[in-house]
Formats: C-alpha cells, structure tokens, sequence
C-alpha cells in the first residue's frame, strides 16, 4: 500500500511558494485540510484530497506518495499537467476605480484552474468587487486575465483597464464594444448608476487615459462552505 509522504509534499510546497492554506483553497476544501494532514492530525487523507493535491500541484499523485515499491518516475520538480496554480494577486473594481492590488509578490491565495492555450506563467487573478459586471461577474467571482500582449484583443472581450491619477494607479473591468468605429468600455449591470460606457480614444496620449492591460481569459468561483464540521461513519464514507 502506498501512503503520503510528508517529506515530498512539504518540498513540493516550498518549490511553489505555497502556503498549506492557500494549497487548501485551492483544492475547494476546509482551510486547514492541508496543515493537518501534514502534521499527521489527518493520519489516513482520503485518496480523493490526495489526487486534488497533486493536480493543484502540477505533480502526479506518485509525487506525494511514499514509494513502497511501486515503480516512479517521480522527482520534484513541477510539470507543466492541468490544472495550473494561479496567484490571485488582489481586487478589481467592477463599478468604480479603484487603487490597484496588482503590487502583491507574495500572493497567499492561488485557484487551481486549467486554462488552455495561454502560458501559465502569465495569468494571474483578480476578484470581483462592486456591481457593474453583476450581469456577468458576481462579487467575489474570480477573474482569470493574461496580458494583452500574450492575448490580443477581440471585440466583445472583458478587459482589465487602467489608469493614474492623482499619483495612484486604478484599475476596473469592463466590456470591450465597437460602436461609431470606436472603442467603448460597457458595464454590464442589473443596477441603473452603472450604465454609462467610457470611451477609449486612441488619440489622447494624456498618461491618465485608461488603458487595456489584460484580458479576462477564464473565471472561477468557489463555494463557500458552512463552518460546522460533521463526522460520517467510516462505512458511509465514498
């Protein structure tokens, strides 16, 4: 029988730079699912836990695994499986400007998520605040964005705009419309006050005139589970 090796999945934690709680979220489970099986306070993890770990880890589920003599290719080094690990890095205002969180180099907080045909090692997260993407993004819904640059941009796209004022750089999202042959940034929301497109005129080289920085490629919600734990007999558990 093969069992967890705590060895490797502390090693594998430390190559990602991920918390054992942010490795708990990102699997969909309690905060503290990973810090207990890796003090041995969770001393049988289920085998399902086991399998979310290693694929939010990019690993094979052999790369958690003591080897008891089953034959593996194992190492530790990350390989490039689906789904990817994500950094949420901050918010964004979905109504209102508001100061970027875009600074953030020590994100605690990933989503695993597979998002084809985009270099991984581009995207990044952000969350949903404010309503005028309610239509579409709810408060607290995820945004997974790849830059322009990587993306392109395609009329209709949701896009991460920004822009400095006041010394303070801002960012939002909003939808990308033709219209005139120009390019509006519409909301899209059940609430009257957030109605009124912006227009982007390329002509206007003023350095507080917004620009598309990043392009919404996926977006991810996650469940948010009641507090009260609650045991099931052994036998009733899959």
């Amino acid at each position: 029988m093969s069992t967890l090796d705590r060895d490797k999945l502390r090693a594998l934690l430390e190559i990602h730079g991920i918390t054992p709680r942010a490795l708990s979220l990102a699997i969909g489970d309690s905060p503290y699912t990973v810090r207990d099986i890796m003090s041995g306070r969770t001393k049988n993890p289920r085998s399902d836990t086991l399998a979310a770990i290693a694929q939010a880890l990019g690993v094979s589920l052999y790369d958690v695994l003591k080897d008891d003599g089953i034959a593996s290719t194992s190492t530790l080094t990350p390989r490039l499986t689906t789904p990817q690990t994500i950094p949420i890095v901050g918010e964004v205002a979905a109504g209102l400007w508001r100061e970027t969180m875009l600074a953030s180099s020590q994100p605690d907080e990933f989503i695993a998520l597979s998002v084809d045909g985009y270099d991984p090692g581009d995207l990044y997260a952000l969350r949903v605040s404010g309503r005028s993407m309610d239509l579409v993004y709810p408060p607290g819904r995820c945004l997974v964005v790849a830059p322009v640059s990587q993306s392109g941009l395609r009329v209709g796209d949701h896009v991460i705009v920004e822009r400095t004022r006041a010394g303070l750089v801002e960012i939002t999202v909003k939808e990308l419309v033709m219209e005139g042959g120009k390019a509006w940034l519409y909301p899209r929301s059940s609430s009257p006050e957030f109605q009124t497109p912006l227009l982007i005129d390329g002509s206007d080289l003023d350095q507080d005139a917004p620009r598309v920085i990043g392009v919404v490629v996926a977006d991810y919600v996650q469940r948010q589970r009641p507090t009260e734990f609650f045991t099931l007999p052994a036998n009733l558990q899959g």
